[in-house]
């Protein structure tokens, strides 16, 4: 086991022939010359053919390390709502670069679970670039997209959103680009979170500087506290239903979580929740030993009843709690996946 320096401690194994053979080693049997916070290299010596499967690391307790993300929430928007860049379940339009030759990044295109998700590393800035064809956001309303780091997120660490427009003249320079940065840390909406999906669903209007919005054309995220790698899917603008005049009087007079439908349910079920006026809104799955599986959305909702499904294709038979968040209120109910 090598960590920088480069320093390494060898472990030595009596090699059975002929046969699989668990090999189990404390990673005490290398500390204190190799930093355990920091391993970047196991290296393999011997003389033969050999052949390896199940290589991992694990807690004494026996839970696997947690070492990178599940797959990412799945989006909920109407596809006929969304302008998407980059996302399994919308079609997504032309995007130039996710990595400009100005930033100060790396990106890779990895899968999590048959999901493409883009993998940024070394993060100074990245810029992402739609130029040759640029998106009219005149009718839309949210930029939406999830990230999930293994990096420290307390303050004062903080992540940062830039959203660039051409202005009229639809190109770089001229004198009417305009841009507004965003900043999000631990204690924002959403708020920064170490080892979990954060689903950004940010309005538009945030962006205040954003004067015109007819061809938007650059994204930046930016970190330069902590953060130096994230993981980045479903990122997309949407337009967002509002409520009209003629139905201000049929708004839901309480908060109400609905029972899914169907129940038992394979392998997708909807949930309907009701808002008596707009607010911050979560709605959390969990399986049975309390552990967050999804997380249907994170953001403000407009008044009135509104209605996710959840896709449980990747999930195992059981029992599932579903919890609705709303400013102050929780509201809790089961739901049984059967396969």
């Amino acid at each position: 086991m090598i960590s920088p320096g480069p320093t390494e401690t060898q472990f030595t194994i009596e090699v059975e022939q002929d046969g699989w053979q668990s090999v189990d080693i404390p990673l005490s049997e290398y500390a204190p010359f190799v930093d355990l916070t920091e391993v970047i290299q196991l290296k393999i010596e011997g003389v033969g053919t050999v052949f390896f499967d199940n290589l991992y690391f694990f807690k004494g307790d026996g839970d696997p390390v947690v070492t990178g993300p599940t797959a990412a929430p799945e989006p909920v928007q109407d596809p006929s709502k969304v302008v998407s860049l980059f996302s399994n379940s919308y079609d997504n339009v032309t995007v130039d670069t996710w990595s400009a030759p100005w930033d100060n990044a790396d990106v890779s295109d990895i899968q999590i679970e048959g999901n493409d998700v883009k993998h940024y590393t070394g993060l100074g800035f990245a810029g992402i670039e739609f130029t040759s064809e640029t998106i009219d956001g005149t009718n839309l309303t949210h930029l939406y997209f999830d990230m999930w780091t293994p990096d420290p997120t307390e303050s004062p660490t903080n992540f940062k959103v830039i959203l660039v427009d051409f202005g009229a003249n639809g190109a770089f320079g001229g004198g009417d680009d305009v841009e507004h940065e965003l900043t999000f840390t631990d204690s924002t909406t959403p708020e920064l979170k170490t080892r979990e999906w954060i689903s950004f669903d940010i309005p538009i209007d945030d962006f205040e500087s954003m004067i015109t919005r007819e061809h938007m054309a650059q994204l930046l995220f930016i970190s330069r506290n902590n953060i130096n790698e994230f993981y980045l899917d479903n990122l997309h603008f949407y337009e967002s239903v509002s409520v009209s005049n003629e139905d201000i009087n049929e708004l839901p007079k309480e908060l109400k979580l609905e029972q899914n439908y169907p129940n038992p349910f394979n392998p997708s079920t909807s949930i309907e929740f009701s808002l008596p006026q707009a607010a911050n809104v979560s709605l959390i799955i969990y399986n049975s030993l309390g552990q967050r599986v999804a997380t249907l959305v994170d953001s403000r909702l407009s008044a009135g009843l509104h209605s996710l499904t959840w896709d449980a294709s990747n999930a195992a038979s059981g029992m599932y709690i579903y919890q609705l968040i709303s400013d102050n209120s929780v509201i809790t109910k089961k739901m049984v996946l059967i396969k």
